[in-house]
């Protein structure tokens, strides 16, 4: 099986314990696409949220944005987007503020929220909304609630966070929707990843490769496992099972 993509998460993943993408890592990426590979970042965070990293990653590629709720063929194309109806965005904020949620976040299509927007009426149909809890309790609250809600996905990076997209949305949805538009089949994906959020993406790929510092849950589901973020654990991972084991397909 030849690898012509590699799909790859953001925290936790390529970015180490400080946000920062290491040089090793950098190389190693810019070398794949030498090699004729797309080197496809697969994130939660938002288009403009993942700037900083893209920047310091410095490549021309494809893009999964917002839990694959943001599609981007390359910086400046834009594939796809999905947004959640406004009616449920506007519920889940109902609910977030009924909990008094302090930390949230969210985007639409004219960018990140500002922290007002979330006791205002919405404009706009959001991508993607998340939280952040104090404890696992005031978590399962409001997870119970959202479910009830309709058209809507919940995924987490995070033990004590929620992310809330348009239902059927992750990032093994929007890979497949790219995967369609550069004929390239999923079976030729290697996808790297350490939490919830991957899981879908971990099944939907021809291999898989777990952080060392990924979920046992997700670990679970690796064809690989790696060293961890603060390791350069993708770059060992693309050098051994990619790298070592395949010619250039350029």
């Amino acid at each position: 099986m030849t690898v012509r993509l590699l799909a790859i998460d953001v925290d936790g993943t390529l970015a180490n314990s400080k946000g920062i993408v290491t040089e090793r890592t950098r190389q190693v990426l810019h070398e794949a696409v030498a090699r004729g590979l797309y080197v496809v970042i697969s994130t939660g965070r938002s288009r403009s949220f993942l700037q900083c990293v893209s920047d310091q990653v410095a490549l021309e590629q494809p893009l999964i944005c917002n839990n694959g709720a943001e599609i981007w063929k390359n910086g400046q194309e834009l594939l796809a987007q999905r947004f959640m109806p406004l009616a449920t965005a506007q519920d889940i904020l109902h609910i977030f503020q009924k909990h008094r949620i302090q930390h949230m976040w969210g985007n639409c299509i004219e960018g990140d929220f500002s922290p007002e927007m979330f006791h205002t009426t919405l404009k706009n149909p959001p991508m993607k909304l998340g939280a952040y809890f104090d404890n696992r309790a005031q978590l399962a609250a409001v997870k119970t609630e959202i479910n009830a809600l309709p058209d809507i996905e919940i995924t987490s990076s995070d033990d004590l966070n929620i992310e809330v997209m348009k239902y059927g949305t992750s990032k093994a949805h929007g890979l497949a929707q790219l995967v369609a538009e550069l004929n390239i089949s999923l079976d030729d994906v290697m996808c790297f990843g350490d939490s919830y959020n991957d899981m879908e993406m971990f099944e939907a790929s021809g291999q898989a490769v777990a952080m060392g510092n990924a979920t046992d849950d997700l670990k679970a589901k690796a064809t690989y496992i790696t060293a961890t973020n603060d390791e350069d654990g993708v770059a060992q991972a693309i050098e051994q099972y990619v790298f070592a084991v395949q010619q250039p397909i350029v």
